[in-house]
C-alpha cells in the first residue's frame, strides 16, 4: 500500500509539474507576434520535454550546477542578464543595456517577473515555471537565429540542439538517440493536438 501511495504522489507531482510547465508556456507564447505563436509554443513544448521530460524527471528540480529544470546554465543566464552596452544617437558606445536587453525587461515585466537579475536568479533557483520557461526563451531570443517558421519536428531539434542544448546532448546518447527521445515527446504533445 505505501508502494502504491509513493507512486500516485509521484504521478500527482508529475502532473502539477507538467500544467504549470505548460500553464507557463501558453501565458509566455500570449505575449508573442501570433503567426510566430504556435512555432514558438511547440518549441518551447520540446524543450521542456528535453530538459526535464515536460516535468517527468525529478532530478531536473533543486539541482545546484544549472539554474532551473529548463537547465540555464551560469554562462547563458549571465549572458543575457549582464549589461552589454550600445550605441548612443552620437554613434558612441555606452555602458548598460543593449535594446534587446531592454526589450526583455519590458517583457519580464508584462509578465509579471522582476527585472533584476537577482530576482529572476532567485526564481530560477526555486524552480518557478514562468520564470524557467520565459529564461528558455529569452536563451533563444539571444542568438541571431529567427526562430524557426515550421513545426516540424526535425526542424525544433535542429534549432533546439543548435541554439540551446549546444554542448549537454552528448551527454546524453549520440544525435539519433537523441532525435528519438525528441519524437516521442513530439508525439506525445504536439502530433495529438
Amino acid at each position: 500500500a505505501i508502494t502504491g501511495m509513493a507512486q500516485d504522489n509521484k504521478v500527482g507531482e508529475v502532473s502539477q509539474n507538467q500544467s504549470q510547465i505548460m500553464g507557463a508556456i501558453d501565458k509566455l507564447v500570449s505575449f508573442e507576434k501570433p503567426e510566430s505563436q504556435d512555432v514558438l509554443r511547440n518549441l518551447m513544448i520540446m524543450t521542456a520535454h528535453m530538459e526535464n521530460s515536460m516535468g517527468g524527471d525529478s532530478s531536473a528540480y533543486g539541482r545546484g550546477y544549472t539554474n532551473s529544470f529548463m537547465s540555464i546554465d551560469n554562462n547563458a543566464f549571465e549572458n543575457m542578464f549582464n549589461p552589454k552596452g550600445r550605441v548612443n544617437e552620437e554613434g558612441r558606445w555606452e555602458a548598460g543595456l543593449s535594446p534587446s536587453q531592454e526589450k526583455w525587461q519590458v517583457r519580464y515585466g508584462e509578465l509579471g517577473l522582476p527585472t533584476e537579475k537577482s530576482a529572476i536568479l532567485a526564481l530560477l533557483k526555486s524552480d518557478n515555471p514562468l520564470a524557467a520557461v520565459t529564461v528558455a526563451r529569452h536563451a533563444y531570443a539571444n542568438v541571431e537565429d529567427p526562430l524557426p517558421t515550421s513545426s516540424d519536428p526535425r526542424v525544433l531539434y535542429d534549432y533546439y540542439k543548435k541554439l540551446y542544448n549546444r554542448g549537454g546532448m552528448g551527454e546524453h546518447g549520440d544525435d539519433k538517440e537523441n532525435y528519438e527521445r525528441f519524437l516521442a515527446g513530439y508525439n506525445k504533445y504536439i502530433k495529438q493536438q
